[in-house]
């Protein structure tokens, strides 16, 4: 096997360079066995042909003799041979072996020049060797400048092209003796600030005319390329901003003035407007913030590209941005001070108070430049700090500055507070103020400290505690005013801070935001009923846990004459407000069926008027009004909803429902295009499909369809093994069962499948488990599983006559209504789906009207609440009270007809000792980085590592750490979370999925207070199944000084 190339340079340096192997892969040396030849290619035209349109030349290539000589030797296996004198043009190296026949040749080049290049050295435009470099003779230019770029030049004459580029390419240069001179001269504009691109194209001609080949041009001219990056000064654009304060020293409340003077760097301004921020030094040193730098901002290097367009583009049209209206002061200026206002230091504790501490201090925009000056005044606030002043000019939207000053607030004696800013309850730490003294002298001040705790009740207590001491001029110092306890039952505790000097003036008056209370041991639900009176008197008897804080708890009782009643007003008042409800034929047609009644069918009729247009041919409604085709899992879905006003489905117009009846035959037949069940459907799918078209048929009153479906039951509940069964395709077998043969389904395979596997049972709640999902077969969650599954045990217990405390019946009712106040009510077919399974339940249950009076107390409470059923709009009434006593008596007396309703919640606070793990495991690992003897003092730095376990994949889960009152989380944490939330409580962390397995999130916070804090427990839980749920004790911490 033979090969060759060519490796270009000078006629005197290049080389065609000649390789032999033999067939066992080694490399052949006998040289002799080779005949080499070299051919010059000569073109000539032989005829035309005309080809679209266009006649084109016909050429042909002739190869001659160059008596070209062979001198080649061998350099480690390679022949390299000499190209020799040869004349401009195109040329052929030709390699043939003697003994095996084997052949190869390389076409090369030799230009006027003298150069040699290989067939693929100069073909392609874009080779590393075609580029060259360019030297700027300056570093930056100025507007109207002449930039001289320089270059070693490749060729001896060539054709410059230079284009000026960003974005687009802006101007264009030729300049016909590049090469010979070695550079060339490029204009610089101010409006090409702050950098241009300038490239130079540098192009030879062709080695000779006639060398047009159409499969392979020789005659390609040669190219070459070079950047030049020019960076173009911008003070074409800017404007110098000088400001100054009137004053570099305020007290709180004074009023400041800002004097502004402007100057354009070029030119002159036209009508300028100063925008003016006071903002805290403090904040800004968290993080750079250079978004007052607007002209810096704008002026950041472009990038080097050019982009292309086509005519569409150029049809767009410009629209007009509204400019925002902001509140401000006339002409940018604050109110001026009023008579006998004043801020500052000596002033009476009643007339000034300091209790307005934003970092932010003004605001103003629109303040006009005249005559190159502006003048802004504004009032400060009550914080005591150095403040940054920035004015930020806009003259037009074409020229921008910024310019910045400074000034401090402060007074004689500065009181800050060292409160944080939540605590809990049973938390202990001693109320601190730190105190600086700037007067000229010493001096002995009081500190008195008011606080007032307002408790869950709305009781307030107040209390004062004070404290002396001297303080030396220019010193400060913290004082420790008091100790203070939070009681068990605070929610929040308001300060006042005023300091007084020896003569009782007062010298400071501060008034810190409120501390909020939380509570350390949260209230949990230890009792919870919802049932339905059969007798004329229900009395409850609630025992508070041993374990719980003593005057911590809460009652909550309820009557109300209808479960679905208070159901349906519920969901009608949220889908009335659903923005939404007109996006979809989904939620358009639910909507329409929840807000009507028999009475009142306006909108229904309409939603069905609409529907009758988003049926496809197949009878099969289409998600939004665009869609091609129709969604058998929507549309059978939908006639099931529509069933929960039995009277709707009588509404529907004949002929809309005649498509649907005949639509879901299809599927039960199988005459269905496969396509609207899966893309390939399995048997499986198969089998779900024809679940909900037998469900549909039963909502639609379809008694023909109804006996095919004893197979479908049959063949579900023949399955031993339903782990791979979606929830949702659970509850349709048994909700069809129940339709079919109410009597069998609590002995089915899929009902001891569902009460011994699914069920989630929470004090007197119950919920099937699973989770929020989208799959072939449509939408479902817990909450529409468990409302279908009372829909069938509604149907059972109308059969069978079986009550409702059996099955579970009533756990899962209250399970559902549970589920609102827990927010998982997700969607509006959740919604449709609740209000269908309590429909259900309400008509086997609540068949008769509630009437007469109902009398509800509470032995917390002195006063009982009592209803006459029928004589307003009221459907629910109830009490909330505190739960203070070890036992409480829930009674209510019925006089009349029905049965009422009554739910009781009963919620008392037990601490956690133990790990509490259901589902979801917690562990917790806290080190202190400053010192290793398990002590805490302030300023220490603390390491936690918090570490989740699930046995199985779980989607959205939450994690909450608690820190300690005072202490502030550095940064953000570490681990493989989607979202972490950083508060002055703890550290929150989002999982939208948790893979089976252990995650582990690692954050670090400081200690900051003094004093001895509760932690309330670390806790992970399932956001859309908080059933699921892990939590562990959290000792308390004890921080010294």
């Amino acid at each position: 096997y033979v090969g060759s190339k060519v490796s270009k340079g000078k006629l005197n340096e290049a080389t065609l360079d000649v390789v032999a192997v033999g067939v066992d892969g080694k490399a052949y040396t006998n040289m002799l066995d080779l005949e080499l030849a070299v051919k010059k290619v000569n073109t000539i035209v032989v005829g035309e042909k005309v080809f679209g349109g266009l006649i084109q030349k016909v050429f042909e290539r002739e190869l001659l003799d160059t008596q070209w000589e062979n001198s080649c030797s061998l350099d480690d296996s390679v022949a390299k041979c000499p190209v020799g004198a040869l004349d401009a043009g195109h040329y052929v190296l030709q390699v043939a072996s003697k003994t095996t026949g084997q052949k190869t040749y390389s076409t090369f080049k030799v230009d006027k020049e003298g150069m040699v290049t290989g067939e693929n050295d100069y073909f392609y435009f874009d080779e590393s060797d075609k580029g060259f470099p360019v030297a700027a003779d300056k570093a930056d230019y100025k507007g109207g400048e002449v930039a001289k770029l320089t270059f070693e030049s490749p060729f001896a004459e060539c054709v410059g092209l230079i284009t000026l580029e960003r974005s687009d390419v802006v101007e264009t240069i030729v300049d016909a003796k590049a090469c010979e001179n070695g550079y060339v001269m490029v204009p610089v504009r101010s409006e090409n600030a702050p950098n241009i691109f300038t490239s130079i194209y540098l192009v030879t001609g062709r080695a000779d005319d006639d060398a047009n080949v159409s499969n392979l041009d020789l005659g390609k001219p040669t190219y070459g390329i070079g950047f030049a990056n020019l960076k173009i000064d911008w003070s074409k654009y800017a404007v110098d901003v000088k400001v100054t304060m009137d004053k570099d020293e305020y007290k709180p409340g004074e009023y400041a003035t800002a004097n502004i003077e402007v100057a354009a760097q070029e030119g002159d301004l036209m009508n300028s407007e100063v925008t003016l921020v006071v903002i805290e030094e403090k904040i800004l040193e968290l993080k750079k913030n250079d978004s007052y730098k607007i002209l810096e901002s704008m002026m950041g290097l472009r990038t080097h590209n050019v982009g292309t367009i086509n005519n569409m583009q150029f049809l767009t049209s410009a629209s007009k941005i509204a400019k925002p209206i902001l509140a401000k002061d006339e002409a940018g200026l604050a109110d001026e001070p009023k008579a006998g206002e004043e801020g500052g230091s000596g002033s009476e504790f009643e007339a000034f108070q300091r209790k307005l501490f934003d970092s932010l201090v003004a605001w103003r925009t629109g303040v006009p430049v005249i005559n190159g000056q502006a003048q802004v005044q504004f009032k400060l606030n009550d914080k005591l700090a150095k403040f940054k002043v920035f004015a930020v000019i806009n003259d037009m939207g074409q020229k921008f500055g910024t310019g910045s000053s400074n000034y401090v607030a402060m007074q004689e004696v500065q009181t800050f507070s060292n409160l944080a800013p939540v605590t809990r309850t049973g938390d202990q730490f001693p109320i601190m103020v730190n105190l600086q003294n700037n007067g000229q002298s010493a001096g002995k001040f009081t500190v008195i400290v008011d606080y007032t705790i307002t408790d869950v009740n709305g009781k307030q207590t107040v209390n004062q505690v004070a404290k002396v001491v001297d303080l030396d001029s220019g010193s400060s110092t913290g004082v420790k005013v008091g100790d203070l306890q939070v009681p068990e039952n605070a929610k929040t505790i308001d300060y006042t801070i005023v300091v007084k000097d020896e003569n009782g003036l007062v010298v400071d008056s501060l008034k810190p935001e409120a501390q909020k209370v939380s509570p350390a041991v949260p209230l949990s639900v230890q009792d919870e009923y919802l049932v339905q009176m059969d007798k004329d008197e229900l009395e409850l008897v609630l025992t508070k846990n041993k374990q719980a804080i003593a005057d911590r708890g809460k009652i909550a009782a309820n009557v109300f004459s209808s479960l679905v009643k208070s159901t349906e007003f519920s969901i009608q008042e949220s889908m009335g407000k659903d923005p939404f409800a007109n996006l979809t034929v989904e939620n358009q047609l639910l909507t329409a069926v929840v807000m009507s009644s028999s009475d009142d069918s306006a909108k229904l009729d309409a939603a069905f008027a609409e529907l009758a247009s988003l049926v496809d041919a197949n009878g099969f409604m289409k998600y939004f009004k665009g869609a091609d085709t129709g969604s058998f899992w929507l549309t059978a879905e939908m006639l099931q909803l529509v069933a929960m006003k039995p009277w709707a489905v009588d509404k529907m117009p004949k002929s809309l429902k005649s498509k649907f009846i005949n639509a879901m035959n299809s599927v039960l037949d199988g005459t269905v295009d496969p396509k609207y069940i899966a893309l390939n459907p399995t048997d499986f799918q198969w089998m779900v499909a024809k679940l909900k078209a037998s469900n549909a048929m039963y909502a639609m009153n379809e008694e023909a369809a109804m006996a095919s479906t004893d197979d479908l039951v049959a063949l579900a509940n023949a399955d031993t093994d339903y782990t791979s069964y979606p929830l949702e395709t659970l509850v349709d077998v048994a909700l069809l069962n129940a339709q079919r043969s109410p009597e069998t389904l609590l002995k089915s395979n899929v009902m001891t499948y569902i009460q011994e596997s699914l069920l989630s049972l929470k004090n007197t709640s119950a919920m099937l488990k699973g989770q929020a999902e989208f799959g072939w077969w449509g939408y479902g969650d817990e909450v529409v599983g468990t409302a279908k599954l009372v829909k069938a045990l509604s149907l059972v217990g109308r059969s069978t006559g079986t009550a409702s405390s059996e099955n579970y019946l009533d756990n899962y009712v209250r399970g559902l209504v549970q589920a609102n106040k827990l927010g998982q009510w997700y969607t509006n077919r959740t919604k449709a789906w609740v209000l269908t399974g309590l429909s259900a339940f309400a008509e086997t249950y609540e068949s008769e009207k509630v009437s007469g009076t109902s009398t509800l107390s509470n032995s917390e409470s002195s006063v009982a609440t009592t209803v006459i059923w029928g004589s307003s709009a009221q459907e629910e009434n109830g009490v909330e009270t505190s739960w203070k006593s070890d036992k409480a008596i829930v009674k209510v007396n019925h006089n009349g007809q029905g049965q009422p309703w009554v739910s009781v919640i009963a919620e008392s606070a037990v601490e956690l000792k133990q790990p509490n793990y259901q589902g979801l495991q917690v562990t917790k690992a806290v080190k202190n980085l400053t010192r290793q003897d398990g002590t805490f003092q302030t300023g220490d730095l603390l390491q936690v590592e918090v570490s989740v376990t699930t046995p199985s994949a779980q989607p959205h889960v939450v994690l909450f750490d608690p820190i300690p009152s005072g202490a502030n989380i550095l940064s953000e944490g570490w681990g493989a979370f989607s979202l972490a939330q950083k508060s002055y409580s703890g550290y929150q962390v989002y999982f939208a999925y948790l893979p089976a397995g252990t995650a582990t999130v690692t954050y670090q916070y400081q200690l900051n207070n003094p004093g001895t804090y509760n932690v309330s427990p670390t806790r992970a839980e399932a956001v859309y199944e908080p059933g699921l749920f892990g939590e562990i004790p959290n000792a308390t911490m004890t921080v010294a000084e």
